[in-house]
């Protein structure tokens, strides 16, 4: 009986044991049930804190970068503000109205371009010797992965994406050293960029941070490695894509691109393959309306099909064909044109030349200084031409009543010595105002010489900065009619067959 006992006993504590263990597993689930569920939200806490820091983060950066961009102060050059004020002061005031020159507004606008090269020079020194070429296109024609494709450096990449990013113009240099990107404020005044932070500027960065830096950012230069061979002697200046239905800060892209555009040295301009197949009508507009790449042959324009891994080879030489076409019935002048892929820096097939034939044929140091002096020289030609074309017009006029004066009174019509006191005052009176009508050889010396002091003033002041900033000086001597460079040796200007030395008492 005692065995028996026992043995129900065992079976009964197996079975007790066994619930146990069982309610042990049971609250052991839940409890893992639970936990899981506190992870996920911790998780999911964790990521939106994560999320927080990251934005507070880029706030940080983006405040830092807008308190840095409103506290760049400009470097001191008395050289460029005396320059600048010569220009506020003395041609404002002047020589813009009609009396001087009919191309008043337009010298000014040429005499300001000279004083933003000089302070884009003083803020990069490295660009004095540069020769710059802009890359312009439409909205996702591929400019910035164009010259990212250039970079050996992989520290800095320009903004892309199938949306517009590229929001304010950088002046691409290559450099041997570390990458470095600088901005330059609205007031002239030169702060870093953090690689990271410049990566991340475009049109959604401006939306994120509420604010239109183009307001506050004139441009940005960025210093990285490149391929000496192509651009040890170049810059390449990213523009902000075009839109020819553009408004609003998009409109401000559009005006942005062709201003640094019309300023460059040469043209490469993009269309992507990935929407087009030809040249748009809008490029070619905008090309035309720019009245210089294309049509000037110093200026020169080359095109690049760009994103070309996306089209068959086959298709690509149509392409080609038919961007051909296009640029001869639009009568635009092209040095050559390139299919290519940026991603792999990959040449598909071209025209004429290739793209880095091209840029190494441009790859060439840039003769700052009477690029300068020339383009200033080629503002007052206006003035001395005028002023000469003006005295020489109204001596002819003067030679010309004098005759029909002379003729009059030969032919007995015009009694100068009449008794009539009346008419003899008249005859005077007339004779009088005629003669103050036209300029005298002191009035027209007067004039050229005003000329030439303003002129020599803003020379003078090219000069010293050119000194301080170490450009090369090298000494041309240049036609006021014509503006193009003599042989001081000569007595005739070889372009325009004016005299040199005495048509005009100008101190070269």
């Amino acid at each position: 009986m005692s065995q028996v006992w026992n043995g129900i006993r065992e079976r009964l504590s197996k079975v007790f044991y066994s619930n146990e263990k069982a309610e042990q597993i049971r609250v052991l689930e839940e409890n893992l049930i639970t936990m899981q569920s506190d992870k996920s939200s911790l998780i999911k806490e964790t990521d939106e804190l994560k999320k927080e820091a990251d934005e507070l983060k880029n706030k940080i950066q983006n405040f830092n970068l807008v308190k840095e961009a409103l506290d760049a102060e400009p470097r001191e050059n008395n050289f460029i503000n005396e320059f600048a004020s010569l220009i506020e002061n003395n041609f404002k005031k002047d020589f813009c109205d009609n009396r001087w020159s009919s191309n008043g507004a337009e010298n000014l606008r040429d005499l300001d371009n000279i004083l933003k090269e000089l302070r884009l020079i003083a803020n990069c020194p490295e660009l004095h010797s540069k020769s710059i070429g802009a890359i312009g296109g439409g909205f996702s024609s591929g400019k910035s992965s164009l010259i990212n494709s250039f970079f050996t450096g992989k520290n800095v990449k320009l903004a892309v994406g199938t949306m517009p990013v590229t929001a304010i113009p950088s002046y691409v240099i290559n450099s041997e050293k570390d990458s470095l990107v600088n901005g330059i404020s609205f007031k002239g005044g030169k702060f870093p960029i953090a690689l990271d932070v410049y990566a991340e500027i475009s049109h959604e960065f401006m939306k994120f941070i509420g604010l239109d830096l183009n307001k506050i950012i004139n441009y940005i230069t960025v210093l990285n490695p490149m391929d000496s061979k192509y651009f040890n002697n170049l810059c390449l200046i990213d523009t902000p894509g075009y839109d020819p239905a553009s408004s609003g800060s998009m409109k401000y892209d559009s005006n942005t691109a062709r201003k640094y555009i019309e300023n460059a040295e040469f043209l490469i301009w993009t269309v992507g393959l990935d929407t087009n197949g030809t040249i748009p009508k809008s490029d070619i507009n905008f090309l035309m309306d720019l009245d210089v790449f294309g049509i000037n042959p110093e200026r020169h324009l080359y095109v690049v099909a760009n994103k070309a891994q996306l089209k068959k080879q086959d298709d690509i030489e149509q392409i080609l064909d038919k961007f051909e076409e296009t640029l001869d019935e639009n009568d635009l002048s092209y040095v050559g044109i390139s299919a290519y892929n940026s991603q792999k820096r990959e040449i598909h097939s071209f025209r004429k030349c290739d793209l880095f034939e091209f840029l190494s044929e441009h790859n060439k140091p840039s003769k700052k200084y009477p690029e300068l002096k020339k383009r200033l020289f080629d503002i007052f030609k206006d003035y001395f031409l005028e002023a000469n074309n003006d005295y020489e017009n109204k001596e002819k006029k003067r030679k010309e009543v004098k005759k029909l004066i002379l003729n009059a009174l030969a032919s007995g019509n015009i009694n100068a010595y009449s008794d009539d006191d009346d008419a003899s005052v008249e005859l005077e009176s007339g004779l009088n105002d005629l003669v103050k009508y036209f300029q005298s050889k002191e009035e027209l010396d007067k004039r050229i010489n005003n000329i030439t002091i303003l002129r020599d003033k803003f020379l003078e002041c090219l000069n010293n900065f050119c000194e301080t900033a170490g450009i090369e000086r090298t000494e041309v001597k240049y036609c006021e009619f014509c503006g193009e460079p003599h042989n001081t040796n000569g007595r005739l200007c070889i372009k325009c067959s004016k005299k040199i030395s005495g048509a005009q008492p100008i101190k070269k």
